[in-house]
């Protein structure tokens, strides 16, 4: 017996096509006997068999087909050549179109397009104003949010979800508990998985992969063959290229770059403009800010032949004696302050120790006249080699330091 029938005198027409309300002739699932339904061009879009409905003003033309369980309710079009079924529930003013397919327990809502030969299926959810298209899929529990655009046999699966105005295309795929938002683009081969975050304006591109606990934020790149995994941090402007890795709890931000087979890890951490290239490794507990790191850096490795490059002296009992340029405030009281550096200056007293601030990376220490600061005095300063964080080409970065004395040149 069939379940519902056409009613020839209630009809609409939408793009020179005559659309006809149904009619319930008996009672399955929650819509009973007699029941008015949305509209349908003739029977083959909407089974005769199983749960299927069209609900309030939905419609179903062309060739498209409804069946199995699948709801259509509210303003929801399912046109051309696309199929709804299983379980799966298209409503509000959602779109599917071309070969669309739309299976499982599949729920689209909102203003969502799936078009092409897109495919929604198993538990996924989309909402919001996405457009699914092309050969992409989305599957398992994935949920797809926002205005995100999705194309080109892009996979988005496992219980991923991507959200904001977020595009992906070209083969990427973004699986396992991934989290993607804002503006992020994710193209070429890409990958994004297990518990990564990708947020901000990130860019993520050619057989790029981000995965562990990792998380890309701001506007950094990573592109080329790279890997970020771990508990690794990328933010501001990063790049990470070629087949750099960064992984462990490092952390790259600012407009560092990282690329060629150079690694960052352990606890790393790479301020501004810090350059790694090449075959070098950057790890332990070294903090670099700007400069280029061509050969491997770990705290407490070669930090004596580092230091005698750059400053040209050598410790005695374990402390160095470096010179910095301050501006003398008063006698016995100077301020000092980095060329490049944001903070307020710190304030030095003769015969005291000055500590590094705590939302702070280390004091930096710089070859007295490696810039031209235009300060007026050359103050002389203690420091144990325990207290050296890093070094870099011309500047160290230090714990704290024992103000000396005052040094007339």
């Amino acid at each position: 017996m069939k379940k519902y029938k056409i009613l020839k005198k209630k009809f609409i027409r939408v793009s020179n096509r005559v659309l006809y309300r149904i009619q319930a002739l008996r009672n399955f699932g929650n819509v009973k006997k007699g029941d008015i339904g949305g509209y349908i061009g003739s029977e083959k879009n909407l089974a005769q068999e199983g749960l299927c409905w069209v609900f309030d003003n939905a419609t179903v033309t062309d060739n498209a087909r409804v069946e199995g369980n699948a709801m259509i309710r509210n303003n929801a079009c399912v046109c051309n050549n696309a199929v709804v079924k299983g379980s799966a529930i298209v409503r509000n003013y959602a779109e599917i179109r071309d070969n669309a397919k739309i299976l499982d327990c599949a729920v689209i809502e909102d203003d969502a397009i799936i078009h092409n030969h897109a495919t929604v299926k198993d538990y996924a959810r989309v909402m919001g104003r996405v457009f699914i298209y092309d050969n992409a899929i989305v599957s398992g529990d994935a949920i797809v949010n926002g205005y995100v655009l999705v194309h080109d046999y892009v996979h988005i699966y496992g219980q991923a979800e991507v959200s904001g105005f977020a595009e992906l295309e070209d083969n990427v795929k973004i699986y396992g508990n991934a989290y993607i938002s804002k503006y992020v683009t994710v193209k070429n081969y890409a990958k994004i998985y297990d518990c990564a975050v990708a947020t901000g304006q990130t860019r993520i591109t050619s057989y790029a992969e981000v995965y562990g606990n990792a998380l890309v934020a701001d506007n950094s790149v990573i592109t080329g063959n790279a890997k970020i995994f771990g508990n690794a941090r990328i933010c501001d402007k990063a790049c990470i290229c070629g087949n750099a890795k960064v992984y462990g709890k490092a952390i790259v931000c600012g407009s560092s770059l990282v690329k060629g087979k150079s690694e960052v890890y352990g606890h790393a951490k790479l301020f501004d403009f810090v350059k790694v290239c090449g075959n070098a490794r950057v790890y332990g507990n070294t903090q670099l800010r700007f400069g280029t790191v061509n050969s491997n850096i770990e705290k407490n490795v070669n930090i004596l032949r580092k230091i005698a490059s750059s400053f040209n002296i050598f410790p005695r009992n374990n402390k160095y004696i470096f010179y910095i340029n301050v501006k003398k405030v008063k006698e016995g009281i100077y301020r000092y302050r980095r060329y490049y550096d944001s903070n307020a200056p710190l304030e030095l007293r003769t015969g005291h120790t000055v500590f590094a601030r705590k939302d702070n990376d280390g004091i930096p220490i710089e070859v007295p006249f490696f810039w031209d600061l235009n300060r007026n005095t050359l103050l002389a300063i203690e420091v144990e080699l325990k207290d050296i964080i890093s070094v870099q080409s011309k500047c160290i970065f230090v714990k704290k330091f024992e103000v000396l004395e005052e040094v007339t040149l």
